[in-house]
């Protein structure tokens, strides 16, 4: 069983060539990988939730589903980050990627440093990254009335006005305010509204991902 707290690199790469002298490279400075050819068997993997803690190398065109319908599937359901790997007549589908969220992308032939270097700069992202799919997923368990409280708290309101827009009991602000403090895990209002505002803006972002991809 693999180690959870390990980060490691999620490899989907069809090519046996490139895949065998990518996972020799992780190797060689002590970085574990996972490897995969087929993208749907990666997508049973990921929708398992085994795919955790580490960055996503992906190779933007694959058989059966490319690389960006796979990064849509996954995107809205995880904050890990993924570093495309692009030919030279992929760069305007990488650059779509980038727009949409994702870390970055590697070209064909690959430069070895430059790709260790993207992948351990991913990797400096991933307590970030859990942090805010945490807050995200502690975001449902707020009442429709806390949600309203938190989105006058994050526009500045003070609990006074907060209680007079909404036209409760200044106590019951104050009581939805601690609540929803306690649910999000938040110490104190600068951490609530600067992850909170991360959040949204990852939502803004998944929210594109909506549309369906171009085909190329």
């Amino acid at each position: 069983m693999m180690n959870r707290n390990v980060l490691r690199v999620y490899l989907v790469e069809d090519d046996a060539s490139i895949s065998r002298a990518l996972v020799a490279l992780f190797e060689s400075v002590k970085i574990e990988v996972c490897s995969f050819s087929d993208p749907v068997a990666f997508l049973g993997e990921f929708e398992k939730g085994t795919i955790q803690n580490g960055c996503i190398l992906l190779d933007i065109r694959l058989p059966n589903m490319g690389g960006l319908e796979l990064y849509q599937k996954m995107k809205k359901h995880t904050t890990l980050p993924v570093i495309f790997i692009t030919a030279h007549g992929d760069i305007e589908m990488a650059v779509k990627a980038m727009k949409l969220g994702a870390f970055d992308f590697i070209s064909k032939p690959f430069n070895n440093q430059i790709l260790l270097q993207a992948v351990q700069r991913s990797f400096s992202l991933i307590p970030l990254a859990n942090i805010i799919s945490q807050f995200k997923t502690n975001l449902l368990t707020l009442t429709p009335r806390e949600k309203e409280v938190l989105e006058y708290i994050v526009k500045g309101k003070m609990n006074k006005e907060i209680s007079y827009a909404l036209d409760i009991a200044l106590s019951t602000v104050e009581i939805h305010r601690s609540n929803l403090m306690k649910k999000l895990k938040m110490k104190n209002l600068p951490e609530l509204i600067h992850y909170y505002l991360m959040a949204r803006e990852t939502a803004a972002n998944e929210a594109l991902l909506e549309k369906k991809p171009e085909t190329y």
